[in-house]
């Protein structure tokens, strides 16, 4: 029997409008999200797909913050996301893509990060390739000028590539390969140099 779904609601955020949007409709068995979106101010996230008790097909999410500060009194800069699942609960599959800018949290900022989640194409298993990159670091009295790392494998074992380089022109890079093991990550340094 199918269904439907319209729900609307909005309030206050930090003094600014918060609205919540949400239609779908129900048929055997999956609820199929036709639009959901939650907008603070700005800030906005947009989410699409199925939604069953299974697993998830084609769900699309989509961040938009211009303005994090209008979030909290603490954030500050500006992110935007896009992502992509599917797949049953216990096998779900999966994209990302991260890009900030003017980051900070307290203690922490960052001048630009992005990450990149992608399936690996090339694989019978389930493989994937990460990439992250954030410029222009700061923590306290820690300065870093990049922070690359590049990872490649499955939920259970991975390669991962780092490249840390300080203001200051000193550099480190090193080799990492990781793997879960009684529900802990544990990973071996195969290789690192320091300049």
């Amino acid at each position: 029997q199918a269904m439907s779904m319209n729900l609307s609601a909005d309030g206050r955020l930090r003094d600014y409008p918060l609205e919540v949007q949400l239609r779908a409709k129900s048929n055997t068995g999956i609820w199929i999200v036709e639009e959901g979106r939650l907008q603070s101010g700005p800030n906005q996230l947009l989410f699409t797909g199925g939604i069953a008790s299974k697993g998830l097909e084609d769900l699309k999410v989509q961040l938009r913050a211009p303005q994090l500060a209008t979030l909290h009194p603490d954030l500050a800069g500006k992110l935007s996301a896009d992502g992509a699942l599917s797949g049953p609960w216990t096998q779900l599959k999966g994209q990302a893509q991260l890009k900030a800018e003017a980051l900070s949290y307290q203690s922490l900022a960052l001048g630009a990060l992005s990450i990149d989640l992608k399936p690996e194409k090339s694989s019978d298993v389930d493989a994937y390739q990460l990439q992250l990159k954030a410029n222009e670091l700061r923590y306290k009295d820690l300065r870093l000028s990049e922070v690359e790392l590049k990872a490649r494998g499955t939920a259970q074992q991975q390669g991962i590539d780092l490249r840390i380089q300080e203001q200051s022109g000193s550099r480190f890079v090193s080799r990492l390969d990781g793997k879960f093991e009684d529900r802990q990550w544990r990973a071996e340094i195969s290789n690192s140099e320091l300049d």
